[in-house]
């Protein structure tokens, strides 16, 4: 088999196998394949990670605000003629009547409590000293009130095992993305990623199994449906139709096959680049690695010092040196060095 590394920096690499047969179409089509999903798992795991610690994602108005700006905010957008009614609760608070009634659970305000509670809301507004809140946070049994410093989720963590669950899968699709497998030698997979991906799901599902609400993109991001646009990720999708993949400052012609270009055998391993259309040649990789540079730095820095501090001691202190005394070799052929009296 002939072995792909696909580098674009020290902590970005992957091993892929193909043989000598295949197209350069269809490689650099599969190579795409596993690069955008490589970048899409892990931004899951990130999500499904802040998920166990946090729960579910706020509404996308609310993200970024606290419960008191919030509650302002429904304030004013209730007093304004035609505007929307104002919910009762914060988003914790909000979160907890959900999951009690998705999972059974009595919780207060249910019911024509509810109504009272959104009508107390709406009369106390921001001014209330829970910032809106429309009594104390009730959850089921075994799930947690983990509040969201970044304020994006709403603080309604799933129980410890179904948390520890999810961090157990995102911690095997991290490895399976991870630089490491490059030096075990352990070639990456469509299948392999799809795999992961299911896993980190089955996860999600066992901690919410009346599923995640509308809000949470981590939905989309189950289902291949997410909009990246905009987002940070975007710039590093590539596209099959465009992508290039170069080896050796050359790039592979799709209308040939890998045996066209790296030779006829299967036991080749070369190191490729992908990069989008109209890059040119990627720039050539460094003589020396990130280690060996940062050694010869630290090397260069203390022999700078060093010429430094002699520069600036202009004082005769050498003058007391053994090495500098006229008398030294006389004394040493006469065998009176390290005479002492007392």
């Amino acid at each position: 088999m002939v072995v792909i590394h696909v580098k674009r920096t020290e902590a970005d690499q992957f091993l892929v196998e193909t043989t000598v047969t295949e197209s350069n179409d269809a490689l650099i089509r599969r190579l795409v394949r596993i690069w955008n999903g490589r970048l899409l798992l892990l931004r899951l795991a990130d999500a499904a990670e802040q998920l166990a610690e946090h729960g579910v994602a706020k509404v996308e108005e609310e993200r970024g605000l606290d419960d008191k700006t919030v509650a302002m905010s429904r304030k004013v957008e209730a007093e304004t003629p035609g505007g929307r009614p104002m919910e009762a609760g914060t988003a914790a608070e909000r979160e907890g009547r959900r999951l009690c009634s998705a999972l059974g659970h009595s919780a207060p305000g249910a019911g024509a409590g509810a109504a009272a509670a959104a009508a107390a809301g709406a009369s106390s507004g921001a001014s209330s000293g829970a910032g809106g809140s429309s009594g104390a946070l009730s959850l089921p049994p075994g799930w947690r009130a983990c509040p969201d410093p970044s304020e994006q989720r709403t603080g309604v963590a799933p129980p410890e095992a179904q948390a520890n669950t999810i961090r157990e899968t995102v911690a095997a699709a991290r490895a399976l993305v991870h630089k490491d497998a490059v030096r075990r030698r352990v070639a990456l997979t469509e299948e392999a990623i799809a795999e992961a991906k299911a896993n980190v799901g089955g996860a999600v599902t066992i901690a919410y199994p009346m599923g995640l609400p509308e809000c949470d993109p981590i939905r989309d991001m189950l289902a291949g449906t997410e909009d990246v646009e905009g987002l940070a990720v975007s710039a590093e999708l590539l596209e099959e139709d465009t992508a290039q993949l170069w080896f050796a400052g050359k790039e592979f012609d799709r209308a040939q096959t890998v045996g066209d270009r790296v030779g006829r055998n299967e036991k080749t391993k070369v190191i490729g680049r992908l990069q989008k259309r109209g890059g040119g040649p990627p720039v050539r990789e460094p003589a020396i690695s990130e280690a060996e540079r940062k050694a010869m730095m630290a090397h260069y820095f203390k022999k700078q010092q060093e010429l430094k501090e002699l520069a600036e001691d202009d004082t005769d202190d050498f003058m007391a040196a053994s090495w500098a005394d006229p008398k030294a070799l006389k004394r040493g052929l006469t065998g009176a060095t390290n005479v002492r009296f007392r």
